[in-house]
């Protein structure tokens, strides 16, 4: 892989070749069934990993919306665009948070892309929650994992996070970190940014003065939800703490 990934970008850096990153997005709709999904199917049979390539089609629902972190637009060059555009477009640049739930069980329905067993696989395996965490305000706090199967103790779930933030020049901060902080991250989380979670804790705080949406999938072998919460900030739960805790999951 690091060889491979080397290789990509000494030709990414090759002004000779004429080829643009959008290229990479265009005709996805006949890309992912062929290049995508069968990997999906082969993780979700053996129990293998699927946050990275749930990260990938996340980043592919992103381009569906037209529009560039800096407000500029592109076309959508697939032979599907206007399903993919009804089913995402609105999602993107509207305030509904039920609009997110929406699109992705529109895209899911579409089954000359998805077919209809990962369809089928979604109910079963996925655990999606809405947050809505108001300014200056943390969340997904006191900072939880759920990174190992330990039965009633800990569920093994892989995370992202879709942000949405209001007024949306705003922005929140999110940590992702382990024990032995092996991980140990700190974001700067802007409107419409996707955060993964691979392992570890993943607290988020909402900046003063603007409001915080979040979508969490959670996918793992077990449609439960079990966390560790870290015991240096245990204490929070606790009756009597002083310090406040916002109810947040």
């Amino acid at each position: 892989m690091a060889s491979y990934r080397a290789e990509l970008f000494t030709r990414f850096r090759n002004t000779a070749l004429d080829h643009r990153l959008q290229q990479i997005a265009t005709d996805g709709s006949q890309k992912l069934p062929q290049r995508w999904l069968e990997s999906v199917r082969a993780n979700l049979k053996s129990g293998a990993p699927t946050e990275c390539l749930a990260f990938a089609l996340a980043g592919w629902i992103a381009y569906l919306g037209g529009q560039d972190e800096t407000g500029r637009t592109y076309i959508i060059a697939d032979p599907l665009a206007d399903t993919l555009i009804e089913a995402v477009r609105s999602t993107l640049h509207a305030d509904a948070v039920d609009a997110v739930r929406t699109a992705v069980r529109t895209l899911l329905e579409i089954e000359s892309i998805f077919g209809c067993d990962l369809r089928a696989h979604t109910r079963e395996s996925l655990l999606v929650v809405e947050s809505v965490t108001p300014a200056g305000n943390w969340s997904s706090y006191p900072p939880h994992r759920h990174d190992t199967d330990d039965g009633e103790q800990q569920t093994y779930l892989e995370e992202t996070y879709y942000h949405r933030v209001s007024p949306p020049q705003g922005f929140a901060i999110q940590r992702v970190y382990t024990d032995d902080r092996s991980l140990d991250e700190t974001l700067a989380a802007y409107d419409k940014h996707v955060v993964l979670v691979p392992r570890g804790y993943h607290p988020v705080a909402a900046a003063h003065g603007y409001d915080l949406y979040y979508l969490n999938v959670m996918a793992g072998p077990r449609r439960t939800w079990h966390v560790h919460n870290e015991p240096a900030h245990e204490w929070l739960l606790q009756p009597g703490a002083s310090v406040a805790t916002d109810g947040a999951r």
